[in-house]
C-alpha cells in the first residue's frame, strides 16, 4: 500500500525530500561516532587501558591484584581535555570546590552527553589556574608530562581546595597515567575523587590504591542508547564494596527509562550490600538536557524509583547536577 502522501505529486516529491533529509542527517551522526570511536583506537597506545584484550570483565577477583604504591610503573605523559577550578556538583560531594583534572578520550557515546568535545582525543588542552569562568589561561599540547600536570593542580587549588576529581571522557581508559597523577598528588596532600562509567575493573585495580572516593556510574541501555555489561559492571562494583573506599553508585534518570533494567541494578547493589556490609549510596540523578536527551523526567517518577529503591537499599537520595544551577562548569 502507498502512503497517502505520495498520491499528490507535490505532496510525495515533499515527503520524499523530507525522508532524504533525515536519512543523510542520520547517515552523517552515525559517520561522526564511527569516525570518533576509530579516531579514540587510533589514539590508544596512549589509552592503555582501552586496548582490545586488556580488560578481562569475567576474570576472577583472586587472579588479578591491584598495583601497590610501591610498585607502580607510571606513564610519563597523559591526555588532557581541560584543568579548572569549580564547585563538585554531583553525587555525595555537592558543594566541595576541587580542581578537576578532565582526560580525553571515551569508548561510550551515551544519548545525554554533556561533555561531547572530551569524547575523542584532542590535540590540544585548556586550562584555567582559577575558577573557569572566560577564557583559558593557558592552550597545551597534549600529551602533557603527569609532572606538569601536578604543578597546574597546586596552582589552581592555591589554598581553596586539597580535593582533585578525575573525570572525562573515561579517565580509566589512561589507568597507568591516572595512577602516576594520584600517586603524585596524594604525596603532596591532595585527595583524589575518580568519577567513572562504572564498567572498566581492570582498569580500576591500577588506579584504586592512589584515589580516596569513586563516583561510579551504571550505564543503563534505555538511558545510555548503548549496551550495559552487566558482568563487568557487577565485577567493579565488587571492587569498590571490598575496597573500603569512599563510593557511590549513580544512576542517570532519564524520561524513557526502563524501570525493569532500573530494578535490576539495584538488586546488584543489594546483593553486593549483603555479601559485603559495604554499603554504596546510590544517587539518582535526573538528566541535564544535552545532546539527544531534551527533557528531564518527570517529579513522578523520581519519586517512584526513589520508593523502589529505598524497599532494597539503606542509603539512596535524588541529586540533580548543583553546579549547574550556579553556571559554573
Amino acid at each position: 500500500s502507498f502512503s497517502p502522501l505520495c498520491t499528490t505529486p507535490k505532496l510525495g516529491q515533499s515527503f520524499a525530500s523530507i525522508c532524504a533529509v533525515g536519512f543523510v542527517a542520520f547517515a552523517l551522526d552515525n559517520a561522526v561516532v564511527l569516525l570518533a570511536r576509530k579516531k579514540v583506537l587510533r589514539l590508544s597506545q596512549n589509552f592503555p587501558a582501552a586496548q582490545k584484550g586488556t580488560v578481562h570483565e569475567g576474570m576472577a577477583l583472586t587472579e588479578r591484584k591491584p598495583h601497590s604504591p610501591a610498585t607502580v610503573q607510571g606513564v610519563a605523559k597523559g591526555n588532557l581535555s581541560e584543568l579548572y577550578l569549580s564547585l563538585q556538583g554531583e553525587g555525595l560531594w555537592v558543594g566541595i570546590p576541587m580542581v578537576f583534572v578532565r582526560t580525553t578520550g571515551c569508548h561510550r557515546r551515551c544519548k545525554y552527553c554533556d561533555t561531547e568535545y572530551a569524547l575523542v582525543a584532542e590535540r590540544k588542552a585548556r586550562l584555567w589556574l582559577r575558577w573557569r569562568t572566560g577564557d583559558p589561561d593557558l592552550m597545551v599540547d597534549n600529551p602533557v608530562p603527569f609532572g606538569q600536570v601536578v604543578e597546574w593542580v597546586r596552582q589552581t587549588a592555591s589554598g581553596l581546595t586539597s580535593w582533585v576529581t578525575f573525570t572525562g571522557g573515561e579517565p580509566l581508559l589512561q589507568a597507568d597515567f591516572l595512577a602516576a597523577l594520584g600517586k603524585a598528588l596524594k604525596e603532596r596532600g591532595f585527595r583524589i575523587l575518580l568519577e567513572t562509567e562504572g564498567g572498566l575493573p581492570e582498569a580500576l585495580r591500577k588506579v584504586l590504591p592512589f584515589v580516596d572516593a569513586i563516583a561510579a556510574d551504571i550505564k543503563l541501555p534505555s538511558t545510555t542508547g548503548e549496551p550495559l555489561n552487566w558482568q563487568a559492571t557487577e565485577t567493579f562494583f565488587r571492587l569498590l564494596a571490598q575496597s573500603g573506599k569512599e563510593a557511590c553508585a549513580k544512576i542517570v534518570i532519564t524520561p524513557d527509562i526502563d524501570e525493569s533494567e532500573f530494578r535490576q541494578a539495584v538488586t546488584m547493589l543489594a546483593q553486593l550490600h549483603d555479601e559485603h556490609r559495604q554499603t554504596l549510596p546510590l544517587i539518582l540523578q535526573p538528566v541535564t538536557p544535552a545532546r539527544f536527551v531534551t527533557e528531564p523526567p518527570s517529579l513522578a517518577l523520581l519519586l517512584r524509583l526513589l520508593a523502589s529503591a529505598r524497599s532494597h537499599l539503606p542509603d539512596v537520595r535524588i541529586v540533580p547536577q548543583v553546579h549547574k544551577f550556579v553556571n559554573l562548569a
